[in-house]
């Protein structure tokens, strides 16, 4: 009863049976969580699980799997997320460029 207690809460069984569906990448929840959570709405600092699975539900249906401790996706999946945050950060890194360039054009004609 404790080991499978222990195996439940370490999320074990869960890792097995999304290694055998064919889950090519994997990530620890913070890792995902860090690396993708820009991609949906809500605080990507808050609950790593919770945003986890709002990036699963938005971008990967069927693609991945998140358990207690870990995502699991598919190739296609890790290509989707991965492009999307891409192009977040261009976007984040162009709309910085031009509140920079807005600052001192301010600052030279004022």
């Amino acid at each position: 009863d404790v080991l499978r207690e222990q195996v439940d809460q370490l999320g074990l069984l869960a890792a097995v049976h999304t290694s055998q569906g064919g889950y090519t990448a994997q990530w620890t929840v913070e890792e995902f969580a860090g690396r993708y959570g820009c991609l949906v709405p809500g605080d990507p600092r808050g609950d790593a699980e919770a945003v986890c699975r709002r990036v699963v539900a938005t971008f990967g249906e069927g693609e991945a799997e998140v358990t207690a401790l870990r995502v699991f996706g598919r190739g296609s999946f890790r290509k989707t997320v991965e492009q999307l945050r891409e192009q977040a950060e261009d976007g984040a890194a162009v709309r910085l460029q031009a509140a920079v360039r807005g600052t001192q054009a301010r600052r030279r004609g004022g």
